[in-house]
């Protein structure tokens, strides 16, 4: 045990120790049990045993358990991403539409609108000319229906539009929100 007695001129002896988190050298006052080494910052206690005197890092805990949560936060906010990234490449396929040749897109106002416009035309292109070669009445009707279909066409695809944009741009906001949560913990 280091003898902590007083000197001749009445001073404490000073154990030379070496810091447990950088290995500067310390002397400290025989009679201390706490400081804070003045090379790397840790707060460390003096240990004692019967052949030696030695530190250990009082912080050293705080921090590895301070590490091991900031990297469970960040994983945690990786996995949302991942899982909202899912969600909306499921949710997205309930606003895709197919083109002639099968293939998907996602809505635009202006394509629905368009396309509602030429079937609203062709059907008064189809009744002009059963009315003009003096056809059934029964065959008129049918230009009617592509008249129908045409105004729902480009209302229903322009309400999908409007859904999906809405749609994409909450999916886009949480994701954003997300990414500046996990730039923040880096």
């Amino acid at each position: 045990m280091p003898d902590d007695s007083p000197t001749s001129a009445g001073e404490l002896k000073t154990l030379t120790l070496s810091c447990n988190e950088c290995g500067a050298p310390i002397d400290v006052p025989g009679s201390t049990n706490f400081f804070t080494c003045n090379f790397c910052g840790s707060r460390l206690s003096v240990q004692r045993t019967e052949g030696a005197s030695y530190t250990k890092t009082l912080e050293a805990l705080d921090r590895k358990t301070e590490t091991l949560a900031r990297e469970v936060e960040v994983l945690k906010l990786q996995n949302e991403l991942e899982r909202i990234d899912r969600e909306w490449q499921e949710e997205l396929k309930q606003y895709m539409v197919r083109d002639n040749d099968g293939h998907q897109s996602v809505p635009t106002a202006g394509g629905s609108i368009f396309g509602g416009f030429v079937a609203t035309v062709f059907g008064i292109g189809w009744i002009y000319n059963a009315v003009s070669m003096d056809a059934p009445a029964l065959v008129a009707l049918v230009g009617l229906g592509f008249i129908g279909l045409g105004l729902y066409m480009g209302y229903s695809g322009y309400n999908k539009s409007l859904t999906y944009k809405a749609a994409h741009q909450r999916y886009q906001n949480r994701r954003d929100d997300l990414l500046r949560q996990l730039n923040a913990m880096k």
